[in-house]
């Protein structure tokens, strides 16, 4: 049987790992993260809970209702694109990445440093920094963020020309809890033009 490796166990990776098990692969994931979610990142303490990466999911109600744990909120404030609303996860979106997670065979608190050719034909080994074992797999899917993979693909001999002109726009998320009570009714500011705030929910 073919076994695949994903490197990143975020949003693309824990799809990409459910929809390789369900067609019969056997995959193993790795992240550095102590928990998987990646952008699917969550906060809590005294103040409550604060969502500070995906922030809210498009999808229809079917669509939904398909992702499973919670079930999904449907949030009002963002309007319906081709039927698509905008869905929050309950209580977090982290908590939404662990059901995800649930039944995958999933290492976290794994740093990959190298990746190199292995012994298996057209097979490939990981080198990790926290562990001194390796891993082989026939076949290897890198999810990661772009400026994290090239390093990786670099030294492995690969060549990442259209990788490394991947550009991210900057995205700054503050969690804050006002001293006072919003008014009533509101659920969010989206900004326009020369506004320094963008979104506010």
């Amino acid at each position: 049987m073919n076994r695949i490796a994903i490197i990143g166990a975020g949003v693309t990776g824990l799809s990409a790992a459910r929809a390789l098990v369900a067609a019969g692969f056997d995959v193993t994931l790795f992240d550095k993260g102590r928990r998987a979610g990646g952008r699917m990142a969550s906060r809590e303490g005294s103040a409550g809970s604060f969502d500070h990466g995906v922030q809210y999911l498009r999808a229809t109600a079917a669509e939904a209702a398909a992702l499973g744990m919670g079930p999904l909120l449907p949030w009002p404030a963002i309007a319906p694109k081709d039927g698509a609303g905008g869905w929050i996860a309950n209580p977090t979106f982290n908590h939404l990445a662990q059901h995800w997670a649930q039944g995958l065979a999933l290492h976290c608190s794994h740093t990959v440093t190298a990746i190199t050719r292995g012994p298996r034909p057209s097979g490939w080994q990981l080198r990790f920094a926290e562990h001194g074992n390796v891993f082989d797999c026939d076949t290897l899917l890198i999810t990661i963020p772009t400026p994290q993979a090239i390093p990786l693909l670099s030294a492995a001999g690969i060549e990442c020309g259209p990788l490394a002109a991947v550009r991210y726009a900057p995205n700054w998320t503050l969690m804050w809890t006002p001293a006072a009570a919003l008014p009533d009714g509101f659920t969010h500011h989206a900004g326009s033009g020369d506004d320094p705030l963008a979104w506010v929910a």
